[in-house]
């Protein structure tokens, strides 16, 4: 066998190896990405089991609200026969709109707004949406990931002949974004996630999401406003009624215990991560 030959067939050999190691890296990133949608698919599960038990709670201090109920379900329904990252995005960004417009009515319910069922479910579905949001972006950046992979030569000559193609993101719409972080959450968001992260602190317990940790940062951050005298409400104020002045003594103890205890929990978690 002649040296040409030899050559020849080292090269023949070097390129199969290579279209192989090519071909296993998009298998990688395509079941990373159907990982990920999997994930976000049984959140999305868990969301919409919720939704009934929420719409049965409300019922039972306004139900005469029903247009808004029925929307609630409505939405839940689209939402559970959507198929794909672009429809179930669509609809899932439609039920949010919906569910906002549902706890906005327990601002005129006392009676729904002090419910222990109502606020447990309330709470349960501001850390799913945490965790969704965050499977969001990590499916997001795997799609990303694909996509890149796929039309990266070499990739990009054989990878449509294998049926690689492209995948859709999962968009939840500009409102959403917005809404999916702790700092653009509307302010019912704020106080239900802040309960949820002050009774983890009080707990002790370790934090994995990091969603919860620009809650502990903020929850910091209002410590260190009550430390600094800010703008006191009606329980701060003291000499009597309309004589403008306030316990700073009382808001420098309160600030300076929140600060103390929410930075710990903040330190702690980020030693997890």
């Amino acid at each position: 066998m002649t040296t040409s030959t030899l050559i020849v067939l080292a090269v023949i050999v070097v390129f199969v190896v290579w279209a192989i190691a090519v071909y296993n890296g998009l298998i990688t990133m395509r079941q990373r990405v159907n990982q990920a949608f999997a994930d976000i698919d049984v959140q999305l599960k868990q969301r919409h089991d919720l939704i009934p038990n929420l719409v049965e709670t409300v019922k039972g201090y306004a139900a005469h609200e029903r247009g808004t109920l029925d929307e609630v379900v409505k939405a839940r329904n689209a939402a559970v026969s959507a198929q794909g990252p672009a429809q179930q995005a669509a609809a899932e960004n439609m039920l949010s709109g919906a569910l906002r417009q549902l706890f906005a009515l327990s601002e005129s319910y006392p009676d729904l707004k002090a419910s222990t069922n109502f606020q447990q479910l309330q709470a349960e579905l501001s850390d799913l949406e945490n965790k969704i949001a965050a499977s969001r972006r990590f499916f997001n950046s795997a799609v990303q990931e694909y996509n890149t992979g796929i039309q990266r030569f070499p990739a990009a000559l054989f990878a449509a002949s294998f049926g690689f193609s492209q995948k859709e993101y999962f968009d939840l719409g500009d409102d959403r974004k917005a809404s999916a972080g702790f700092a653009g959450a509307s302010s019912l968001d704020r106080r239900v996630q802040r309960q949820q992260v002050g009774l983890r602190r009080d707990r002790g317990d370790r934090v994995d999401d990091p969603a919860d940790l620009f809650a502990f940062g903020a929850e910091l951050v209002d410590g260190v406003g009550d430390l600094s005298g800010g703008v006191p409400d009606d329980t701060d104020r003291g000499g009597g009624a309309g004589d403008g002045s306030f316990d700073l003594e009382g808001i420098l103890v309160r600030g300076i215990a929140r600060s103390e205890s929410t930075a710990k929990a903040f330190i702690v978690s980020l030693d997890h991560h």
